[in-house]
């Protein structure tokens, strides 16, 4: 059953809000992360820093583990459909992914605005659950300064950005395979967004 979503007037531009309330969210949950002991991080992370690249692979692995729980959950949802409100769990998991790969975004000082991407119900949508994780990987594999390496190199930013705004496209695509609108992308996100604000409240 998919949550009640209170009625609002949609934004002007759907995406620079959800980076907008992602930006909020990233402080509340960087207060409770410090709390419980995680190290401190300045924002915007740096692209060339060996510290900073481990913190935005974290956040690359954490979208593919919601992007993981998104499939196991349609798989428990089946049949597949067009209709994204017979897949609830799936959706649930898919805001997940949505709200990590935003993160990554404001984490970086990045913001994301581009065209809302072409995509349609014809999409594989099971098998189309990897290719966000795939372009993430070629995204992950231009920060070279890992901890067992003494050399320094240099981060191809254009190559980086680029392959995450292909994520970013691939994940959007998936929505879209289920007959997801921009407005219905927007109250799923905000539905989960939601959550997360009571989880921390709550100290979940």
């Amino acid at each position: 059953m998919m949550p009640e979503i209170e009625e609002e007037n949609y934004p002007n531009d759907i995406w620079q809000a959800i980076y907008n309330h992602q930006f909020e969210l990233m402080n509340k949950y960087h207060e409770v992360e410090v709390k419980n002991g995680f190290p401190d991080i300045e924002t915007p992370l740096l692209l060339n820093d060996p510290a900073d690249q481990l913190k935005i692979k974290e956040f690359c692995w954490r979208v593919t583990e919601e992007l993981a729980e998104a499939q196991e959950a349609l798989l428990s949802e089946l049949p597949v459909t067009d209709d994204f409100k017979n897949h609830p769990h799936t959706m649930e998991e898919l805001s997940d992914a949505l709200h990590f790969l935003t993160e990554i975004f404001t984490m970086i000082g990045f913001d994301h605005q581009e065209t809302f991407p072409p995509g349609g119900p014809e999409h594989d949508k099971v098998g189309s659950f990897f290719l966000p994780t795939y372009y993430l990987g070629l995204a992950a594999n231009c920060l070279k300064n890992k901890p067992w390496k003494s050399s320094h190199l240099e981060t191809d930013e254009n190559k980086f950005i680029r392959h995450l705004r292909e994520a970013r496209c691939a994940l959007i695509n998936i929505f879209i395979g289920f007959g997801c609108s921009e407005d219905d992308i927007w109250d799923l996100y905000m539905s989960k967004n939601k959550i997360n604000y009571k989880r921390i409240e709550s100290n979940y």
